[in-house]
């Protein structure tokens, strides 16, 4: 038997345009994964003027008279959403589903039409844009930052290239009924033991912390296989941070940014409130619709004018 949320579909709310406020725009309702994630995402869309957005997390109506409809947030919920269409669209995190093309979501976010996707593992690695975080060092900074956070970037990168591939590959392994050998938080273990060195524009070499050589050995040849699969999405060692979970990266980003401004603050280094750019770095401010990538766009505009 069909429930309400089915009747619910794109047309739906299509139709409601003539009981909105502003009748004059066709409302897209948008439904996305966590109250944090609405900000992002109404940044994203408000390139189109021409609509009324609703971004919202995904709620299913009560059944009773005396029952509220109850949220439920996560991108599991989301890919169970019917009725999908020009006016309602899902926007999700792409994870790994992209990169691991035998994810549980991978077919649903590479070719479901409404399905929209960040295209780099999370917000957070599109928010770490290197323009965007200069900006916020400056910001905090009582002179101009000398750190090149594109090339920060770009050595963090390079240093957990191969703990990424392994955890790709074995990701992949399990998703076969294996064994997994490798896991985020082992990855996160390693991951951690990077620092930046300011001074360089470089970072600390990466430490194994799970017997992380014997691993990529025994695994050479599904590392190697996950290098080919992922060569055209990833394009090239230098934007694999684009590809790290995203609390992950903020991690290693809001440790940088922490040396950077305290290092910026002379005497007042000690009065630098961690909490304050910690707010600053998961909010909007200095995005720019160029930090966005290119793909969300085509694909938005495939949906919104096609």
């Amino acid at each position: 038997m069909k429930r309400l949320r089915d009747y619910l579909d794109s047309e739906y709310v299509k139709l409601t345009r003539p009981f909105s406020k502003d009748k004059s725009k066709e409302q897209i309702l948008v439904y996305v994964e966590g109250d944090s994630d609405i900000p992002f995402w109404e940044f994203v869309l408000g390139k189109y003027t021409d609509f009324r957005v609703n971004v919202t997390t995904y709620k299913i109506p009560a059944q009773k008279e005396n029952e509220k409809d109850r949220e439920v947030k996560g991108k599991d919920y989301l890919m169970k959403v019917a009725g999908l269409g020009k006016n309602k669209m899902v926007c999700v995190d792409a994870d790994f589903d992209l990169l691991v093309t035998n994810n549980k979501y991978h077919q649903k976010l590479t070719s479901d039409t409404y399905v929209v996707n960040t295209i780099y593992y999370a917000k957070e690695n599109i928010l770490a844009s290197p323009e965007r975080l200069e900006k916020i060092a400056n910001n905090h900074r009582s002179t101009p930052t000398t750190v090149d956070y594109a090339m920060m970037l770009k050595d963090f990168s390079i240093a957990v290239e191969p703990v990424l591939y392994l955890l790709l590959a074995s990701t992949k392994e399990y998703n076969n009924k294996a064994a997994k050998g490798y896991t985020l938080k082992d990855f996160n273990m390693s991951v951690n033991t990077i620092n930046p060195v300011l001074k360089d524009n470089s970072v600390s070499k990466l430490k194994y912390m799970r017997d992380e050589e014997t691993l990529m050995q025994q695994k050479h040849d599904a590392i190697q296989e996950v290098k080919d699969e992922t060569y055209n999405i990833i394009k090239g060692v230098d934007n694999l941070y684009r590809y790290v979970n995203g609390h992950t990266l903020f991690s290693y980003v809001g440790k940088l940014l922490r040396f950077d401004i305290r290092a910026g603050r002379g005497r007042y280094g000690k009065d630098y409130d961690d909490e304050v750019v910690k707010k600053e770095l998961y909010s909007n401010k200095y995005l720019s619709y160029n930090d966005i990538p290119n793909e969300i766009y085509v694909k938005l505009d495939s949906i919104l004018h096609p």
